[in-house]
């Protein structure tokens, strides 16, 4: 079985929607709406009812995410190459040179974030795939806190991993869908053909949906050269592409979380997003992990049933893909969440009792870490947790070392992806 790359043509329109002008035209009449609603005690979003410039930013990314699918490709954007060794380095702190290998290509697809020098093949190798909905370039947060990730791990953890960027085309672009996973196929089966036996991949929000996708590709192609990812580290994974009217109903996610994320219903449901996916069928899980209903036959793939093998999940109580991730989770890790747990009423507090499921040793499933943020929102981790790395910097700069366990809840994801890197890679 072959996904070939589609390409679509570009299209003919050379302008943007009304639609979208309107909302340009009135995003800073939102903006400044909730300054003032900030300021007179009304936050507009509970997850940062005490950070005016989070709810700024969280009020431009709902806009941005709501626009017309093909007025995408005109948003400018800068090369994944130009954002990992100009912008970081000038905007984030990033010392290049304190990094093994930072900004070099590895090929036409990927670029290092880290290359550790005199690596083993055994040393893991992490793939990170950037979220966006295929359609959006990367926004420079997300390399930061991936590198924050990293930094955060004990010294001799850090001395193992390497860190791949997937430097994947857009569907805005006219690249679409499976021409990502066809840039990841290429660069994982190089490695693996290199020797390389313990390969990662790190997704979130469309980049999770690709780490997922992948592992049901590798099964359907079926060779034995291929093993699947050892570990998947999943962030706010986009698992059904296609939503139903089913999904817009009091206590489902999408309907409860209208007002509080930046993924709204009315611009992912059905078919909005389907220009991209070209000629795809978007019910085959390899594109809709969480297709309705989920064959657990489907999922029956080393990477979620072999103790060997480790999967980390983290999705916010205030999110829409909320539901569709916790489902995806208990017909596939056995992670009982959706079924058992009411979410939204935490009032912002940790319970690990109903925000955390954990499993290791048990021979019939991966190790598993499930987490749910209380009050947290669609892909926290790369937007909102980035800046994690002026404290990391700061220490840095002082000659000590910041580690995970030194962090507060504010850097909710990135703590515990930070640990269960560790966890595992130790």
């Amino acid at each position: 079985m072959h996904y070939l790359p589609h390409i679509l043509p570009r299209t003919s329109k050379n302008m943007l929607s009304a639609g979208t002008i309107c909302k340009l035209a009135t995003l800073p009449v939102r903006l400044l709406w909730v300054t003032i609603s900030y300021y007179l005690g009304y936050p507009a979003f509970r997850r940062y009812h005490n950070d005016l410039i989070s709810c700024l930013k969280l009020t431009f990314f709902r806009d941005v995410l709501a626009y017309s699918f093909p007025d995408y490709q005109y948003i400018p954007s800068l090369s994944n190459d130009y954002i990992i060794n100009s912008v970081l380095p000038l905007a984030f702190g990033i010392e290049k040179e304190s990094i093994p290998g930072y900004g070099t290509r590895h090929d036409k697809n990927s670029i290092w974030l880290v290359k550790q020098p005199d690596r083993k093949p055994s040393d893991p190798i992490l793939i990170y795939l950037h979220g966006g909905g295929y359609f959006l370039q990367t926004t420079p947060t997300q390399p930061v806190s991936m590198l924050s990730i990293y930094k955060l791990l004990d010294p001799e953890i850090q001395s193992k991993l390497s860190i791949l960027y997937l430097d994947y085309k857009l569907t805005s672009r006219g690249f679409s869908v499976p021409h990502q996973l066809g840039q990841l196929h290429e660069t994982y089966e190089a490695l693996i053909d290199a020797g390389n036996t313990n390969i990662m991949l790190c997704g979130d929000s469309a980049g999770g949906n690709l780490a997922v996708g992948y592992t049901q590709y590798l099964k359907k192609v079926g060779s034995r050269h291929l093993v699947q990812p050892t570990a998947l580290v999943l962030i706010s994974p986009w698992l059904d592409i296609k939503p139903t009217d089913e999904n817009w109903q009091p206590s489902r996610s999408y309907y409860e979380n209208e007002k509080r994320d930046m993924i709204r219903f009315g611009a992912f449901k059905g078919d909005m997003l389907k220009e991209g996916f070209g000629t795809v069928d978007r019910s085959d899980p390899i594109y809709c992990p969480a297709q309705h209903p989920i064959d657990k036959a489907d999922w029956e793939i080393d990477c979620y049933k072999d103790a060997n093998h480790s999967v980390f999940m983290v999705c916010g109580e205030d999110e829409s893909f909320r539901d569709e991730d916790l489902r995806w989770a208990e017909a596939v890790l056995d992670v009982p969440l959706y079924s058992s747990v009411r979410y939204g009423n935490s009032k912002g507090k940790y319970d690990p009792q109903i925000h955390h499921f954990h499993r290791d040793g048990d021979t019939n499933h991966c190790r598993t870490d499930v987490y749910v943020e209380p009050w947290g929102i669609h892909d926290a981790v790369f937007f909102f947790e980035n800046p994690v790395i002026s404290e990391i910097n700061a220490a840095e700069a002082k000659g000590s070392k910041l580690g995970y366990d030194d962090l507060s809840d504010k850097y909710f994801g990135i703590r515990r992806a930070a640990k269960f890197l560790n966890d595992i890679i130790g």
